[in-house]
């Protein structure tokens, strides 16, 4: 059963991201087409992200009280929902609408999902390698990844710019009736007997897991190190197109560039566990090595003057992204207890949408009113910093005992 549900988990996994992948080589081309702007795209990425922060934690508690396959069901069918509308929106209203409904889809699957699959092997008395589990669901979600955004851009190419978000629409509508016949949640069981119940069960739940977080001084360190990066990075995310127009100015070349993106991050996480298996279960000191290297080749991509290099750098920074995501998962996963790990794995993806929240404005502010170069070395700079007050976090927790 646990090793079933474990290839239900990859399978799952690597859909999902196909089916989201669709549109984000166009997404922003997308937006201006429907008569949007750069300023309307980028307040509708804000509604978003706020979203995420309001919904965040509840979905993640929801998910600990009601159940995680519930919550990843949920999730698909929102996001199904949201997709749809995107595909036939005309208006910056209904496109932030859109953004709402897969926001919430979104915050219902964060740590849910992986909750799930490390609750159900342990339950089914199977070890867990925390590395090789998220190492493995990376991979195959990249793969996804690669796969989807070359479908999109070739089908938005051949049948319109909203073609892709009908396709994602159709792919979350069927993984949301899949994982509800195949998902099993063996090891689940129910602290209320009827709906009052579990509404009510939702307050004590919340309350464990904000204690448990408090006094956890692991917890407080990733939720700092994941805040960090996500407001540092909304500048390396945002503004790549504009910044590499001239070398990948067509629609199909940007799909091509994005899939370079998602290699090298595929590259990254297979790097990562070859880390974690020299290193074993020391998951801090690679993480902040990771996100040093970020900062350091974000840094020279955006002072050279040879587009070739700043490309090169760039590929890097992504490489040592796809090596962050490994690390920083696995280091919350082995330290959180499993019957708050929905809840704290959506505490920390709460502190990545604060970073975003914040570092979109500034980021957006520095390159506009000076240059998109100016906001990655400011993104670099601050990241770089920031690590370096992390990684002294980190050397201090390390003398004490693991919770």
């Amino acid at each position: 059963m646990a090793r079933r549900m474990y290839f239900l988990y990859l399978a799952f996994g690597g859909i999902t991201q196909w089916g989201m992948s669709f549109h984000f080589a166009t997404y922003v081309m997308f937006l201006l087409s429907r008569g949007l702007t750069i300023l309307d795209a980028s307040l509708v990425n804000t509604a978003y992200a706020i979203t995420l922060i309001l919904a965040e934690f509840p979905t993640g508690v929801i998910a600990d009280t009601w159940g995680r396959k519930a919550s990843f069901v949920i999730s698909c069918f929102l996001i199904a929902l949201g997709t749809l509308v995107y595909a036939l929106a005309q208006t910056f209203l209904w496109f932030v609408i859109a953004e709402v409904v897969i926001a919430i889809g979104m915050t219902c699957t964060t740590g849910a999902f992986d909750a799930w699959i490390v609750d159900t092997i342990a339950f089914h008395g199977e070890k867990i390698d925390l590395g090789t589990l998220f190492t493995r669901a990376g991979q195959v979600r990249k793969l996804g990844a690669v796969l989807g955004v070359l479908m999109g851009s070739y089908a938005a190419e051949l049948f319109g710019l909203q073609m892709p978000w009908v396709m994602s629409s159709i792919i979350f509508f069927f993984v949301a009736i899949g994982a509800w016949v195949y998902m099993k949640e063996d090891y689940f069981k129910k602290s209320y007997t009827n709906l009052k119940g579990g509404f009510m069960e939702l307050i004590p739940t919340s309350k464990k897991t904000i204690s448990f977080a408090r006094k956890n001084n692991h917890i407080i360190t990733i939720l700092l190190i994941v805040g960090v990066s996500a407001c540092a990075m909304q500048a390396y995310n945002m503004q790549w197109q504009p910044f590499f127009k001239n070398f990948i100015p067509s629609a199909s070349q940007l799909g091509w560039f994005f899939v370079a993106i998602i290699v090298s991050s595929f590259a990254g996480i297979s790097v990562s566990k070859k880390v974690m298996k020299k290193n074993g279960n020391d998951f801090g000191i690679p993480l902040v090595v990771s996100l040093i290297v970020i900062g350091c080749a974000m840094f020279f991509a955006a002072l050279s003057p040879v587009i070739g290099i700043s490309i090169a750098m760039f590929m890097v920074h992504e490489v040592s992204r796809g090596s962050y995501s490994v690390f920083s998962d696995a280091y919350m996963n082995a330290h959180i207890p499993s019957e708050e790990r929905a809840s704290l794995l959506s505490l920390q993806a709460l502190a990545a949408h604060i970073g975003m929240a914040i570092g979109l404005p500034i980021s957006g502010w520095i390159a506009d009113n000076y240059s998109i170069r100016g906001a990655w070395i400011m993104s670099s700079l601050f990241l770089l910093i920031a690590s370096g007050g992390i990684a002294m976090r980190i050397f201090r927790n390390k003398k004490h005992p693991i919770v």
